[in-house]
């Protein structure tokens, strides 16, 4: 393969276990709010706020793999 193929490779390798490990620590997090303050869990919007923890959690991915 080209220089060029395995970098893009390398970054994609380390930007998709990093996106996996921040997807796992968005999921506990959001279990922990769930738990800790439930009444308050189910007031906020559910959707907005998954959507905002994806989007986080893809963007630090690409972040960490930019380099």
């Amino acid at each position: 393969l080209s220089p060029r193929l395995c970098d893009v490779l390398m970054a994609m390798d380390v930007m998709l276990c990093t996106a996996s490990i921040f997807n796992l620590c968005a999921i506990s997090v959001d279990r922990f709010v769930a738990v800790a303050m439930p009444l308050r869990y189910n007031r906020q919007g559910g959707s907005r706020r998954q959507l905002l923890l994806i989007g986080a959690t893809w963007l630090l991915s690409a972040a960490v793999a930019a380099p």
